[in-house]
């Protein structure tokens, strides 16, 4: 009984996602800037709220660089920090969504700024799709921030049997596991169509079968495929795989058919982008 209890603690009660906030939550104890690096439907912005939830007392701004304009989230980070050093609460959280992968000159001033000037009572979380942009490498190197990569937000087998349990899937968890690698968006829109309780009670068990839907196929177009960058998109073409989807392909012939070592690095950013593992037996 302690144990199903314990088991249950670490899910969300909203949408019963695995707390994957550990490496996070220690990151933001030895640097003031962390950059949290994942795909779209990865589960970066879940675990940052998650976390976020956990901290009494400590005033949280998010916003968003993709939805608002430049003027809109800087005005709200001036006026954020500008009312906490009035207050002498110097411990405020800034977190910034939809981190962009290519800035402006005024982006990039503006967030070389606010790295510098954040304190080692503040913390700012940036959330990106893209690789670090190349101007803030110094401070990685000087251990002013930290990179995350989306490996820690990757679910593990054991968690997928849990959640599996705890929607009342029926899915078989380990084809789950394998087919999505542990995506979290993957894995969570899988299990809310296949529980017990829904409207494909008595369909195939498929996991194969599920993904076909056009409810999947349009989530997968709409949160990860329309997502990628256009060079991105354009070498996708030679590949024979989806990014929540593990199809076993030659990244050697991918690579072959790209041509480039400039379009070879495009390979592996997609790579890092999915759930695919290379299958050594193609």
């Amino acid at each position: 009984m302690v144990r199903q209890q314990t088991e249950k603690s670490i899910l969300t009660e909203e949408k019963f996602y695995i707390d994957k906030t550990s490496e996070l939550e220690q990151a933001l104890k030895e640097y003031s800037c962390v950059y949290l690096e994942g795909a779209a439907a990865s589960g970066k912005t879940t675990a940052v709220r998650m976390l976020c939830k956990k901290q009494e007392n400590i005033p949280v701004l998010t916003v968003s660089a993709g939805k608002e304009t430049l003027d809109e989230y800087s005005g709200k980070i001036f006026s954020f920090r500008e009312k906490n050093a009035q207050t002498e609460n110097q411990n405020g959280w800034i977190v910034v969504e939809d981190f962009p992968g290519t800035l402006s000159g005024k982006e990039e001033k503006l967030f070389l700024s606010l790295i510098s000037q954040i304190s080692s009572e503040e913390r700012l979380i940036l959330e990106g799709r893209e690789e670090l942009p190349e101007v803030f490498l110094d401070f990685l190197w000087k251990g002013k921030l930290q990179l995350l990569p989306q490996e820690i937000l990757r679910l593990s087998r054991e968690e997928v049997v849990r959640l599996s349990g705890e929607r009342n899937s029926f899915l078989n968890p380990s084809e789950l596991y394998e087919t999505t690698g542990g995506w979290a968006g993957c894995v969570d829109l899988l299990l809310r169509m296949t529980s017990r309780s829904s409207s494909h009670t008595g369909m195939c068990h498929s996991v194969q079968h599920i993904l076909q839907k056009f409810e999947v196929q349009d989530y997968l177009e709409q949160e990860i495929l329309q997502k990628l960058q256009p060079k991105e998109k354009e070498i996708f073409q030679y590949m024979e795989f989806c990014p929540t989807v593990q199809r076993g392909f030659s990244a050697a012939r991918c690579q072959k058919d790209a041509g480039s070592s400039s379009e070879e690095r495009i390979v592996d950013t997609l790579l890092s982008k999915s759930s695919v593992e290379e299958n050594p037996s193609v």
